[in-house]
């Protein structure tokens, strides 16, 4: 596959995350990406960053993986949930560092806004490992973070 229709691609699957929310803009603010950032994913001129990615996937319920890549399933169904490798130990750890982010921020998130921000944290570090890197990185997390806040 050639990059320019890899670029074609990526902007097909950035359309359907926009029309899943409702449009472009509606996408911008529940990301807290500009809506001009939100612009250029979807003609193609550009890629998000892996932390914009995870926003993205995020605000439109689809899979990660198949937003930056095409592959896997574009939402997750009930049992690849229920029979996903879950890391309780990594998912620890991120619920942990956010809620003193957050506390160190003085700001608070309660009930489906923590949950998602928790899980974005730690589909990030689960890219993270993915890549072969270890451990929380709280300059990931730290921008998540304060973007959620």
């Amino acid at each position: 596959m050639s990059e320019d229709s890899d670029v074609s691609a990526f902007a097909e699957r950035m359309k359907y995350c926009a029309g899943k929310v409702g449009n472009a803009a509606r996408l911008a603010r529940e990301t807290g990406i500009s809506r001009r950032a939100i612009g250029d994913y979807l003609a193609g001129e550009v890629e998000p960053s892996r932390p914009r990615l995870v926003a993205i996937a995020n605000a439109a319920g689809v899979c990660v993986e198949w937003l930056a890549t095409g592959k896997g399933p574009r939402v997750p169904s009930e049992t690849q949930i229920q029979h996903a490798d879950f890391d309780r130990e990594l998912f620890t750890d991120c619920w942990l560092a956010v809620e003193e982010l957050l506390d160190g921020l003085g700001k608070e998130l309660t009930g489906r806004d923590l949950i998602e921000l928790v899980f974005a944290v730690y589909e990030l570090q689960l890219l993270e490992r993915a890549e072969g890197r270890q451990g929380l990185n709280m300059a990931n997390v730290i921008r998540l973070v304060r973007t959620a806040a």
